[in-house]
């Protein structure tokens, strides 16, 4: 874990959930109703793990198998993540790892 980063992604995430809240005022639409996804896209395993360590537990990759691969190393780092997303546009082979 890489405390400096931890701290500066929690500060980064609590930044962008103000913004959220602000705008989400603006519109007249209730923040609680949008959720925030943090994508981790060309972005290692060890950030993915101070992410959470960060308390972030939502996480979007647009490639399936990238996904699982860092799902299953977070898993063996014994860091949990609680919904996984997919983003872009998805291919057939992309829709079925998901779906299953």
């Amino acid at each position: 874990m890489n405390r400096s980063r931890v701290s500066q992604i929690s500060s980064n995430f609590e930044d962008v959930k103000e913004k959220i809240e602000k705008s989400a005022g603006k519109a007249g639409r209730n923040s609680a109703l949008i959720k925030l996804i943090v994508v981790t896209k060309m972005h290692p395993v060890d950030v993915l793990a101070d992410a959470v360590q960060a308390g972030i537990r939502d996480f979007g990759e647009n490639y399936a198998e990238e996904a699982e691969r860092k799902a299953r190393e977070a898993i063996q780092s014994e860091q949990e993540t609680k919904d996984n997303a997919a983003y872009g546009e998805l291919d057939a082979n992309v829709g079925k790892a998901i779906a299953s």
